[in-house]
C-alpha cells in the first residue's frame, strides 16, 4: 500500500466539493514509455477528514495499492475543484525497506502542459506499508470505536438519561442513522433503553440545540412504534431541524457551483429519517407531516432536492 501526502501551497484553499465525502480522489497511473500512452491505473482514496493545515499548508493523505511494479507510475491527486495535480513516483518498482519510511518533501517531477511553466508551489512525499499492516491498523482503529460505543452502553445503567445515549443514534459525521457495523454488540441494548424510556426524549426534541434535536429525532426512527406523546413534539423537531440544516447548507455553498454537499446530504438524510419516524407513528403523525411541508417545509426542501437531482444527472451525462 502506498501512503502519499501532497502539501498545497500557501493560500490554498479546499472548496465544499474538495471537504465533502467523495469530492477527493487519487489514482496511481502508469505510462507507456514506448506510445507515451497511459497505461493501466488504480483508484485510491483520500479522505479529507483526515488532511492537515500545518503552517498554513493544506496537506492531504492518498492511499493506494502499488498494483504494478512497473518504474513509470504516477501518483494522481485531485481536490475537489481546487487541485489537480500529478507527480512521478521516484522509487524502485520493488520497493525497499528505507521505503517504509517518509521520503523527503520533494517540489519536482510535478507534470505539467508543454510550454506552460513546472509545477513548484505543490510538495509530495510518499512511503510504503504492507498490505497486512494497513489491514491490521484499519481493523484496530475499526475495533477500538466500535468497543468505545459498547462501553457507552454499558456505562448507561437501567436508569441512566437517554441523554446520556444520543451520540449512539447517528453516525459520526452526523449523517443519518448509524450503520449496523457500528451498532455492532449495542443495537438491542440501544433500541432496549429508547423502548423503555421513550418519555425522556419529548423535551430532547424540543431542545435549541440542534444536534441534540437531532439526534432525538434519529432515536425515535429506532422505534417500531412512536408513543402517541412523541408525535408532536417529533412533528415540530422534524420540520424546525430540516429547515435548519437546509439554512446551513446554503450559508455553506461559497458559490453556486461549489454547493456544500456534507451539508445537503445531512439535510436529506434528515427529512428522510424523519419521515420513517412519522410513518411509524401511524396515520395522525402522517397528518402532521403534510400539514407541516404545506407551511413552510415543501418548498425549501423541494429546492434542495431538484439541486441534488440536477447535479447527479449532469454526472450521470458526463460520465
Amino acid at each position: 500500500m502506498l501512503q502519499a501526502e501532497l502539501k498545497c501551497p500557501r493560500g490554498w484553499k479546499p472548496d465544499n466539493k474538495a471537504k465533502s465525502q467523495h469530492g477527493s480522489n487519487c489514482w496511481l497511473e502508469t505510462i507507456n514509455t514506448t506510445s507515451s500512452s497511459r497505461g493501466p491505473s488504480i483508484s485510491g482514496s483520500v479522505d479529507w477528514k483526515q488532511a492537515k493545515l500545518v503552517d498554513e499548508q493544506w496537506i492531504a493523505t492518498c492511499e493506494v495499492s502499488l498494483f504494478t511494479g512497473r518504474k513509470d507510475r504516477y501518483v494522481r491527486v485531485v481536490l475537489g475543484k481546487a487541485a489537480d495535480v500529478s507527480f512521478l513516483l521516484t522509487m524502485p518498482g520493488t520497493p525497499r525497506a528505507g521505503h517504509q519510511q517518509w521520503s523527503d518533501w520533494s517540489n519536482k517531477y510535478f507534470s505539467h502542459e508543454v510550454g506552460k511553466p513546472p509545477v513548484t508551489d505543490y510538495q509530495f512525499r510518499y512511503r510504503v506499508k504492507r498490505d497486512s499492516e494497513w489491514r491490521n491498523e484499519r481493523e484496530r482503529a475499526e475495533e477500538a470505536a466500535r468497543a468505545a460505543r459498547v462501553a457507552a452502553v454499558a456505562a448507561a445503567v437501567a436508569d441512566a438519561p437517554i441523554s446520556v445515549l444520543l451520540p449512539l443514534f447517528e453516525q459520526p459525521d452526523g449523517n443519518g442513522l448509524p450503520t449496523a457495523d457500528l451498532l455492532a454488540g449495542v443495537e438491542e441494548g440501544v433500541r432496549g433503553a429508547v423502548k423503555a424510556r421513550a418519555g425522556e426524549l419529548a423535551p430532547l426534541l424540543g431542545s435549541v440545540d440542534l444536534q441534540i434535536a437531532r439526534r432525538a429525532v434519529y432515536a425515535a426512527a429506532t422505534m417500531d412504534a412512536v408513543p402517541a406523546e412523541l408525535i408532536e413534539p417529533l412533528a415540530k423537531a422534524g420540520g424546525r431541524v430540516t429547515l435548519e440544516l437546509i439554512r446551513l447548507a446554503r450559508a455553506g455553498a461559497v458559490r453556486p457551483d461549489d454547493p456544500d454537499l456534507d451539508a445537503e446530504n445531512r439535510a436529506s438524510t434528515f427529512f428522510f429519517k424523519w419521515g420513517m419516524a412519522m410513518t411509524n407513528a401511524g396515520e395522525a403523525a402522517k397528518r402532521l407531516v403534510r400539514r407541516d411541508q404545506g407551511t413552510g417545509l415543501r418548498q425549501p426542501f423541494g429546492e434542495l432536492r431538484a439541486r441534488r437531482h440536477a447535479r447527479h444527472k449532469a454526472c450521470f451525462l458526463t460520465t
